[in-house]
This record gives C-alpha cells, structure tokens and sequence, in this order.
C-alpha cells in the first residue's frame, strides 16, 4: 500500500523460461478489492528466466528486482526496473518511461534488489538495498535518481558492515521435516522512515549449538551510511527466520516472523513478533510474542520428500 497516492500495487512474474514477463498492477481506489489496471514488461533483454521479483514504492518512483537465471537454471546476476510512479497511476497506466538496469553484477550490487519503500516525500533520490553476494557481513547500498521520469541513473554502490552474517540452516518441525528458511537475503520489504532505513534478514546463530535460525535486523542511517543498531532474535531451541519490518514515525518498530522447533504444539510454525524503539542514539528490541500459534506439526510441499 502506497500513502502518497492511496493506491495498492503488487507485482509478480511468469514461469516461462525464455521471455517471462513481469506484471505489475495499481489498484484504482484505496480499497485493493476493487478494480486494477495492470501493465507487463519481458523481465531482462536477454534469454533468462527470473526468479524472486521485489516491489518497492517511494514518492516518485516504483521498483521491481529480480534474480536472473538462463534457461538451464544456472543464476546470472541481477536486473532492476524503475518506473515513474506517476505513469503507472494514469488512468492508462504505461511504461514509456521505464528505465531497465539489465544483467547487472550481483557481486557489485548484491542479491535479491530490494528498492526501498518510502512512505515520505523523497530526499530527491530512491535507495536499492541488497545483501553483499561476494562476502558474508555486508550489505550493499545504491543510490537511484531521476526515478521521476525516463533515464533514471545508479549511483555508485557502497557496501557496509554489519556483525551478523551467514546462511541458515533447515527449519525444524516437531515432525522431523525441516522446512526451508531461505538464505540470507532480505525477502521482504525494506522500509525507510525519516532517515532511518529498516530491514530484517534471516541468518544462523552460530553461538547457539545446532546453528538455529535467527532473525536479523538492521537500522541504517540513510544520509551517512552508518548503521544506529543491529541484533539477532534467537534462542537455543527453536528456528526464527523469513522476518519483515516496519516502522512508524513515532520510532516504533514491529518485526514479525515464523518460528518452529520440535516439539508440538509449541513448535509448530507459529508467527511471532517483536517491537522495538528507535531514537537518534540507538535502537532497543523487545522479545519475542506469540502473534497466531501454529497448529500444524509436518508442513510440507507436494514434491518434498519425506524425512
């Protein structure tokens, strides 16, 4: 949901492997129950198949990121896709403006590009966040101008440090199937507020035995690049992974995620939150509360094998 313009906007991809198209759609009134118009685009110049598209809105612009893969299921790199907001809200919606940022180097740019939803008016640029795809315990950091209109432009990306880092383990499940808790790429939104960028990231703690699934969260001082906090919720016996974040102008900020472990009911997959509170010298985080507890023991996909 966009406050700006009081529009929802969803994208999506297709599964063809040669010419898959992303779709991006506006509903036409605040309420996403009523009628949309939608728009489409071949998702990179060249032969690849996509993977993981992103969606972000700020007050000029709207972003899509996706992973590129080629026919053969072998990863690529990185494209981005720009879109004036303004365009994409005409009672024709259109992509004559697009700028198109093709094949770039995920070892430059990152992994999974995630362009920043900003509720506010802009500081005259967007931001692209990403975790770093050549070292653990970083992230990358892209400026993007001109989203406003045709030929948009990238600035030079800066990586910055950050002390937790590493891909997590399968979660477990009081069944003995782990589910997949993903890697370390921020699979939802990243948000900016004021001056203060949000994101959440699942990783593994490696302190606790048995590396469990940790939830890792980050606020980013937008101007300079420095980091205000950091920290991992985590606990010794159960999984914590596929975070998201949002935060509000008061300096209230709300995680949410899935937790799981091996004992039933209370490893069920269960979703879990935490608040915290951001203020120009820092940030503090809550525990963990139960949100909606889980009540199955053995989830699984239709082509997961058993245990």
């Amino acid at each position: 949901y966009d406050v700006g313009s009081g529009r929802w906007f969803a994208s999506e991809i297709t599964l063809d492997t040669i010419g898959a198209q992303v779709l991006l759609a506006r509903s036409d009134t605040p309420d996403p129950g009523g009628t949309w118009k939608a728009v489409h685009f071949t998702s990179n110049t060249g032969s690849l198949a996509p993977d993981f598209d992103t969606l972000g809105i700020d007050s000029t612009g709207v972003y899509v990121g996706i992973d590129d893969f080629d026919s053969f299921g072998n990863f690529t790199g990185v494209s981005f896709f720009s879109i004036p907001k303004a365009d994409l809200l005409a009672s024709s919606p259109s992509l004559a403006n697009m700028t198109r940022f093709d094949n770039l180097d995920d070892t430059v740019y990152g992994y999974s590009l995630q362009g920043v939803t900003n509720p506010d008016p802009g500081p005259g640029h967007g931001v692209i966040i990403a975790i770093d795809n050549a070292n653990f315990n970083f992230f990358d950091r892209t400026t993007i101008t001109g989203s406003g209109a045709a030929g948009a432009t990238l600035g030079r990306t800066v990586r910055i440090s950050n002390a937790y880092d590493s891909y997590p383990n399968p979660a477990t499940q009081p069944s003995d199937r782990t589910v997949d808790a993903g890697d370390d790429r921020f699979s939802a939104s990243v948000r900016q507020v004021g001056s203060y960028i949000f994101m959440a990231n699942t990783i593994s703690n490696t302190a606790v035995q048995g590396g469990k699934g940790a939830v890792h969260w980050m606020v980013l001082n937008e101007p300079n690049n420095t980091l205000l906090g950091e920290g991992i919720i985590s606990d010794a016996t159960h999984d914590f992974f596929y975070p998201s974040i949002a935060a509000n102008h008061s300096g209230k900020i709300l995680l949410a995620f899935n937790r799981s472990g091996s004992t039933s009911p209370d490893g069920d997959i269960s979703i879990y939150a935490a608040v915290g509170t951001v203020t120009s010298n820092g940030v503090t985080m809550g525990s963990p509360f139960l949100v909606k507890q889980g009540t199955i023991p053995n989830y699984s996909l239709s082509f997961d094998s058993a245990p």
